[in-house]
């Protein structure tokens, strides 16, 4: 768990902690009561995490909230471990930090899209990299 903050002198600092996992989930099997244009299975992954009081992150429901051009941003490994150590010692522990935006929403700005592309830059190996 990363979190950014400023120190008293106004520099900046990330915290970060080990956490257990408790167990892991992914999909084997998917259907859809309507139309679906993804994969057959789509490619999701839940972690559940050793942890409780931590503040969560609210799902976005109102009517045309995702629209062009809107801001968005991704963070992840997408290189894998092989940077976060070198030489048998630490490397890097935060991770790689895009920014982008909404380029279109399908099928046109609806209430409710049922996908999204985005204009961001990304290397191989983003795959599971978490949008926000």
């Amino acid at each position: 768990m990363f979190d950014m903050n400023k120190e008293p002198d106004g520099a900046h600092c990330m915290r970060w902690m080990l956490l257990d996992v408790a167990s892991v989930g992914m999909m084997h099997q998917f259907s859809s009561d309507s139309d679906w244009y993804g994969e057959a299975i789509p490619d999701i992954a839940f972690v559940q995490l050793e942890i409780r009081g931590t503040p969560f992150l609210k799902l976005a429901k109102d009517d045309f909230y995702i629209r062009p051009g809107m801001p968005i941003a991704t963070a992840g490994f997408p290189m894998g471990n092989l940077p976060l150590t070198v030489m048998q010692k630490v490397n890097q522990v935060s991770p790689f930090i895009r920014r982008g935006i909404v380029s279109s929403v399908y099928p046109f700005s609806i209430p409710h899209p049922h996908g999204l592309t985005i204009d961001i830059m990304q290397q191989g190996g983003s795959s599971g990299s978490p949008i926000f």
